[in-house]
């Protein structure tokens, strides 16, 4: 079975970034998904890995592989379309 796990980097003075923290922490809880939050400014070298360059951005991982990379808030009905394209995928 392959994993799915979803990388949100985020920085300080993001305005976004608590409403984006929720809704993918109830994403990940009803979907049963890996989320990991990680600070852009001190994790600069794990974001440039994926292409990462400015946050907010989601990376969506399938088995420690880049799948879909998004920049900017994204709903939770983007969310959602970008888990069923990784999985119909």
């Amino acid at each position: 079975m392959k994993s799915l796990k979803i990388l949100f980097f985020t920085r300080p003075d993001c305005s976004v970034c608590e409403n984006q923290d929720r809704i993918l922490q109830k994403m990940a809880r009803s979907h049963t998904i890996g989320y990991e939050k990680k600070l852009i400014t001190t994790a600069f070298d794990i974001a440039l890995r994926y292409g990462v360059k400015s946050a907010p951005a989601l990376v969506y991982l399938l088995d420690d592989r880049p799948a879909i990379v998004t920049t900017g808030f994204q709903s939770a009905d983007t969310i959602l379309a970008s888990l069923n394209l990784i999985h119909d995928g």
